[in-house]
């Protein structure tokens, strides 16, 4: 495989090179060798593709949450009693989780973005939060 490959790169700066300015139609090389045409799909293998947010182009997406408590503590208070009795309100933790989110804060050193989307501005202060939209 590794033979092929190498033959197919020689095969393509070949040609790359006889197409520099300068040279006639009549002058450019044509690959003749037997898998060159086969193995073509290969030339754009280490090029990044493209890709878009289809769902919600330009749009950070809304997360609904109900808080089933008041803060941060109420809501450990509620999680701990729930793991104590060994059974957990998915809600109490959900909303736990969400509280402790908001605290979590932290300095950009670059921009952050994510499909052309601005999420902070380096030397601001975000949260994990700052990735959606809130729906109060």
């Amino acid at each position: 495989m590794t033979s092929l490959l190498s033959s197919f790169r020689r095969e393509k700066g070949k040609e790359k090179k006889s197409k520099r300015t300068g040279k006639g139609t009549s002058d450019t090389y044509t690959s003749g060798w037997f898998a060159y045409n086969a193995l073509k799909f290969l030339v754009d293998r280490n090029t990044p593709r493209k890709r878009k947010n289809t769902s919600h182009p330009g749009v950070k997406p809304v997360l609904s949450i109900e808080t089933v408590c008041k803060g941060i503590e109420q809501a450990r208070k509620a999680l701990r009693k729930g793991i104590q009795d060994n059974d957990i309100d998915v809600d109490v933790a959900k909303t736990f989780l969400y509280f402790y989110a908001k605290k979590v804060k932290g300095k950009l050193d670059d921009d952050w973005m994510s499909y052309s989307l601005t999420i902070g501005i380096r030397v601001t202060e975000v949260t994990p939060l700052d990735i959606i939209q809130e729906d109060y």
